[in-house]
C-alpha cells in the first residue's frame, strides 16, 4: 500500500467537496473544478492499493495530474510530486531484492500477424471514413432529412459498427477493436432512442417534452442500464456496471416523478431501500453482490444531494429524515464492507454531513459558540467513526491525523478564552493519546505542534510585553529538561541491557 497516495486521494476528497460547496453556493464554474479533484482523489484512493509493480506504470498519470492540481489543492499536489520520485526508487528496490530483470518484467505483446494487422487498419480507414461522412451530412443537410430518415441512418450505422465488432471478434481476435466497435454501435443505437424523444417520433406525450417526458426518461435510462451491463459481462469491464446502477437509480426517481413525488420525497424511498439493503449481511451469490454494489454506488451518488438540500434541513422534515437515513446507511456499508476505500469514504461522508448539518441548524447561535459546537460534534464524530466504521490502527492513525488537525485548523485563529480551551483540550487529548498508543504518533507530534501554537495566537499580544530574560529562562529548562529525559532514558536502556546479560551469564552457568 501507498500511503502517500492514500493521503493525497483523502485530501483531494476534501478539497474537492469544498470546491464543491462553493460552486453550489455560487453557481459557477467551481462545480466542475470539484467533480475533477473528487474523481482524482478516487483515482488516487485506489492507486494506493495496487502493488509498487503496477503503480510505477501510472507514474506519468500521477504528475500530470499534480501537475494540474497545484492551482486546485496544492497539498496533495505537493504529496503526489515527492511520490512520483519515491515510486521509482522503491520500484528500484524491488527489483534488487527480487533480482529481477528488465526484460522480465516487460510485458509480453501478442504478435498479430500481418494479414490481420493490414485487414484491421483497412477497417479503421473504412471507419475513419464514415465518421467524416457523418460529420458532412450533420453539417449540411442534417436539416432538410426527416427525423424518420436520421432514426434509419442511425440504426443502419449501429448495424454496420456491429456486424464490424463481431467481424473483429471472430476473424481478427483483437480486443480493443471489438470494443471500440461495439461500443460506436451501442453509441449509434442510443442517439437513435435519443431522436425518438427529440424528435417526438413517437408521438408528443412520449417525448421529451411532453405528459410523459419522465416516463420517456425512464425508459431511457433502462435502456442504457441494459446495454452497460451486457457490455459488463461481455467485456469484463467494471466501470459499465457502475454506469447501469446510476441509470437504475436515475429510472426508478423518474418513475415515481411521473407518479407525483417531489425529488426530495424519491430521495427518501430509495434512501430506505438502500438503507435496508446496506444493513442486510453479505452473501457470496453474485446476485446479492450486485445488488449491494449497486446499493453502495447509490449511497454515495444520494450524499450528495442530500448534501446540497442541507441548507433548508432546519424549515423541512423530509430533508432532515434524509440525513438521518443517509447518516445511517453509510454508517452501515462502513460495517459492512471491508475495503478501506469504502471505510474511509463512507467515515469522510459522515463527517461532513453532520458538519453541514450542524452549521445549518445552529446558525442562529452567536458566531464563536458556533463554531465551537460545530468543532466539538466534527471531533465527536471522527472519533465514534474511527471507532464504530474503521477499526484499523493504520488507517486511523491517517484519517484522524487529517480530521483533527482540519478541525483545529479552522477554529485556531479565533482569539477567544473558549477558543483557546477548546483547541488546548483537543491537542491536550492529541498529545497524551498519541505517547500512549505507539500506533498513534503522528497525533502525538500534532498534539505538541498545536498546543504551541495555540499558546502563541492566543497570547499573542502578551509576547512582546514579557521581557527577554524569561524566553531565556523557559527556553533554558526546556533545553535542560530534554537533556535530562534522554539520560534518563539512556540509563534506563544501558541498566537493562545489563540485566538481560547477567541474566544469560547466570543460565549459562
Amino acid at each position: 500500500m501507498r500511503p502517500n497516495l492514500l493521503i493525497a486521494g483523502i485530501f483531494n476528497l476534501i478539497a474537492g467537496v469544498m470546491w464543491i460547496i462553493a460552486g453550489t453556493i455560487q453557481n459557477n464554474v467551481t462545480l466542475a473544478i470539484g467533480s475533477f479533484v473528487v474523481v482524482t482523489g478516487i483515482i488516487f484512493i485506489m492507486y494506493s492499493k495496487l502493488p509498487i509493480q503496477e503503480v510505477v506504470a501510472k507514474r506519468g498519470t500521477i504528475l500530470t495530474l499534480a501537475i494540474f492540481l497545484y492551482p486546485l489543492n496544492i497539498v496533495s499536489a505537493i504529496i503526489l510530486s515527492v511520490e512520483h520520485d519515491l515510486i521509482r526508487r522503491d520500484y528500484a528496490r524491488y527489483k534488487q531484492l527480487n533480482n529481477i530483470q528488465d526484460n522480465e518484467i516487460e510485458t509480453q505483446k501478442v504478435q498479430v500477424a500481418k494479414e490481420v494487422k493490414r485487414v484491421d487498419g483497412l477497417l479503421k480507414i473504412g471507419v475513419t471514413m464514415i465518421t467524416i461522412a457523418g460529420i458532412m451530412i450533420v453539417t449540411t443537410s442534417w436539416q432538410t432529412i426527416t427525423d424518420v430518415v436520421k432514426l434509419i441512418l442511425l440504426v443502419i450505422i449501429g448495424l454496420v459498427f456491429f456486424g464490424l465488432s463481431k467481424f473483429s471478434e471472430i476473424k481478427l481476435k483483437i480486443r480493443n477493436t471489438t470494443i471500440a466497435y461495439w461500443l460506436l454501435s451501442m453509441i449509434s443505437f442510443l442517439l437513435g432512442v435519443f431522436l425518438v424523444g427529440y424528435g417526438e417520433i413517437l408521438g408528443n406525450w412520449f417525448s421529451f417534452n411532453g405528459d410523459g417526458e419522465d416516463v420517456f426518461m425512464a425508459s431511457f435510462m433502462l435502456i442504457i442500464a441494459a446495454i452497460s451491463y451486457f457490455t459488463y459481462r461481455k467485456f469484463s469491464l467494471k466501470s459499465f456496471v457502475y454506469i447501469s446502477y446510476v441509470a437504475i437509480t436515475i429510472s426508478t426517481l423518474c418513475i415515481l416523478r411521473q407518479l407525483g413525488q417531489e425529488p426530495k420525497i424519491c430521495v427518501l424511498i430509495i434512501a430506505l431501500i438502500l438503507l435496508i439493503i446496506n444493513i442486510l449481511p453479505k452473501s457470496e451469490k453474485n446476485e446479492i453482490k450486485i445488488v449491494k454494489n449497486f446499493s453502495m454506488v447509490i449511497t454515495y451518488i444520494l450524499t450528495t444531494f442530500v448534501l446540497v438540500e442541507l441548507t433548508d434541513i432546519k424549515d423541512d422534515v423530509i430533508i432532515f429524515a434524509n440525513f438521518i437515513i443517509q447518516i445511517a446507511s453509510l454508517i452501515a456499508l462502513g460495517i459492512r464492507e471491508k475495503s478501506e476505500i469504502v471505510k474511509v469514504l463512507s467515515s469522510l461522508s459522515v463527517i461532513i454531513l453532520t458538519s453541514m448539518a450542524a452549521t445549518y441548524l445552529l446558525e442562529d447561535i452567536e458566531t464563536i459558540y458556533k463554531l465551537i459546537i460545530t468543532r466539538s460534534i466534527f471531533i465527536a464524530m471522527a472519533i465514534l467513526i474511527s471507532i464504530i466504521i474503521i477499526r484499523d490502527d493504520k488507517i486511523n492513525n491517517i484519517f484522524l491525523s487529517i480530521a483533527l488537525p482540519l478541525v483545529l485548523l479552522s477554529i485556531i485563529t479565533e482569539i477567544n478564552i473558549a477558543v483557546a480551551i477548546f483547541v488546548g483540550c483537543i491537542s491536550l487529548v492529541m498529545l497524551v493519546f498519541g505517547a500512549i498508543k505507539k500506533e498513534y504518533k503522528v497525533l502525538y507530534v500534532e498534539g505538541i505542534i498545536f498546543t504551541i501554537l495555540n499558546l502563541i495566537i492566543q497570547l499573542w499580544d502578551l509576547w512582546g510585553q514579557l521581557p527577554l530574560w524569561i524566553y531565556l529562562l523557559l527556553g533554558g529548562f526546556v533545553l535542560i529538561g530534554i537533556v535530562t529525559v534522554k539520560e534518563l532514558r539512556k540509563t534506563k536502556t544501558e541498566d537493562n541491557s545489563v540485566e538481560v546479560i547477567e541474566q544469560n551469564q547466570n543460565k549459562d552457568n
